[in-house]
């Protein structure tokens, strides 16, 4: 009986482990996607407002 016992607390942390190795890759690829998703966001956002910037270095020259 004591084996059997044994036996099934080890089958039972086997199965845990592997568990646990699976959920913590999806984990790590789901935060590996987000940061990717907020670089884009944070990239996209600055190319609008270089885009919407509007720079005439012969106006700054003309002042002078």
């Amino acid at each position: 009986m004591e084996i059997a016992t044994f036996v099934l607390v080890l089958c039972l942390s086997l199965i845990l482990t592997v568990y646990n190795r699976r959920q913590a890759h999806a984990l790590e690829s789901m935060a590996r996607l987000e940061e990717d998703r907020a670089a884009r966001e944070i990239k996209d956002r600055r190319e609008r407002k270089a885009g919407e910037l509007k720079v005439e270095p012969l106006r700054w020259l003309e002042g002078w």
